[in-house]
């Protein structure tokens, strides 16, 4: 898994039905050092804009903990759930008690700043849960809503834009990276969301970029692979090559080679 971060001042319309992001621009990095990601984030920010100036920085996200990370790094930054995956996570908890109406009762607590409400009709659901599976589901969710509450309310209660976190990963990583099946090794997968980040922030990718260097135009990577295995094959073997016999090959024009030939001539002679 690689992360995406994507800094914007907002939407534009296009058209009746579609927005763009107002001068978006991405990081990646690897899930393993996420902290220097958000460094280079704060540290473009701080070149882009005039950070006195920022009123308010928001913070869209599933709630995984290395996007939070972003919250001490980034101006005056609070923390909003990402519509999408807080939807996710309440179908799959109440889809077993459709009659129950949790799913309106429980959007309306969350409006009204509820949070005890909200337990309160997710232990509800837990009662009255006859499978595992089933309570499982249902307390992941509970846990989900405490650990997150502060931004589910944000999302529910102030009038802000829409994270559009899933079209952003489909449109910069997915169509390369997965879409279409597609396997990749870590570091590769690395490079890779690198590239897919330079080219949506602008910069172009051609020929040249991988062009070969003079001294490794005149390498064959055939003769090197043949190389390395021969290498391999007879290396930590002892050398041998003293009991190896050459060929003893005779001059054509000595005494010896002239009689045999000769002999060989009149051999129908011989009795």
């Amino acid at each position: 898994m690689v992360p995406l971060i994507t800094v914007s001042e907002g939407i534009k319309p296009i058209h009746k039905g579609r927005n763009a992001l107002v001068n978006q621009t991405h990081f990646t990095g690897t899930i393993k050092s996420t902290q220097e990601a958000w460094n280079k984030v704060a540290g473009y920010i701080a070149q882009a804009y005039e950070e006195c100036e920022i009123e308010k920085t928001y913070l869209h996200g599933d709630g995984a903990f290395w996007i939070k990370q972003g919250l001490d790094e980034l101006p005056n930054c609070k923390f909003v759930i990402d519509g999408f995956h807080f939807e996710k996570h309440l179908k799959r908890a109440t889809a077993a008690f459709p009659n129950g109406n949790y799913r309106f009762r429980i959007r309306q607590a969350v409006m009204k700043k509820d949070r005890e409400k909200v337990v309160f009709l997710v232990n509800e659901m837990l009662s009255l849960s006859e499978e595992p599976k089933q309570g499982k589901r249902i307390r992941e969710f509970r846990r989900y809503v405490v650990n997150n509450w502060e931004g589910i309310v944000r999302r529910y209660t102030e009038n802000l834009l829409g994270s559009c976190t899933e079209g952003l990963v489909s449109h910069v990583y997915s169509e390369r990276l997965s879409r279409n099946s597609m396997g990749w090794s870590d570091t590769d997968l690395a490079k890779m969301a690198e590239l897919r980040v330079y080219t949506r922030n602008g910069g172009m990718v051609s020929g040249e970029t991988f062009k070969r260097p003079n001294e490794e135009k005149n390498r064959s990577v055939l003769t090197e692979y043949g190389k390395e295995r021969i290498k391999s094959g007879i290396g930590g073997h002892l050398n041998w090559d003293i009991f190896e016999k050459e060929p003893y090959l005779l001059a054509s024009n000595e005494a010896t080679q002239i009689l045999i030939r000769s002999y060989g001539r009149q051999r129908s002679l011989v009795g």
